[in-house]
């Protein structure tokens, strides 16, 4: 093994070992991790609003990180990739996707359309003030009646916006897997908030 590769093979283990303590609650090991990263999400995103958005996601899902079966390189390049690409329709997401939200979540099986969408009237401040009440119940069912691998993926669709495959990615499993989880929740939650408003 030439010293290039043992060097790196030994910066691989004492980020892995970092990443083990950060997830354990140490925050200082944590965020030195992230430093040591953030050359390549600026990289990746080139906008400082980009890369805050990125450090937030990466901390906001570091838990979810699987040492022993992912590169953290990788994750950390897709979760800023995905920021990049959908930097420029989060204005457009958070107007326009969560009014129907609801709807969608309960009766539509369909990828996310931008068409049908922008084609959407505005909603009425009735409309919007029951669409909000709704969105704060479900938060709260997602966070309390899901299992962890179902309240992930269900927040990487339906909040993060990212795909399928983008899922299957970030969490390295399959496609399948992804799919199978948000339609088990997405079943849970109905369940749940059907019950309660009876």
């Amino acid at each position: 093994m030439t010293a290039s590769k043992v060097k790196i093979k030994t910066q691989k283990k004492e980020i892995d070992r970092l990443i083990i303590e950060g997830q354990s609650g140490n925050t200082q090991a944590r965020n030195k991790v992230i430093e040591l990263h953030l050359n390549l999400i600026k990289y990746i995103c080139q906008d400082e609003d980009m890369v805050q958005i990125a450090v937030e996601r990466v901390l906001k899902y570091f838990n979810s990180y699987k040492v022993e079966i992912q590169d953290f390189k990788n994750w950390v390049a897709v979760i800023s990739k995905n920021v990049k690409t959908n930097y420029k329709n989060d204005e457009f997401k958070q107007s326009n996707r969560f009014p129907t939200f609801t709807d969608r979540l309960f009766y539509s099986g369909q990828e996310f359309d931008t068409d049908y969408y922008a084609q959407t009237e505005a909603p009425t401040f009735q409309e919007q003030s029951e669409q909000d009440y709704k969105m704060e119940v479900i938060k709260e069912i997602v966070d309390q009646k899901l299992k962890p691998s179902q309240k992930t993926i269900f927040n990487l669709y339906y909040f993060e916006g990212l795909i399928h495959q983008e899922i299957a990615d970030f969490l390295s499993i399959n496609i399948g897997t992804s799919k199978s989880q948000l339609f088990r929740a997405k079943e849970r939650i109905e369940e749940v908030y059907t019950t309660l408003n009876h």
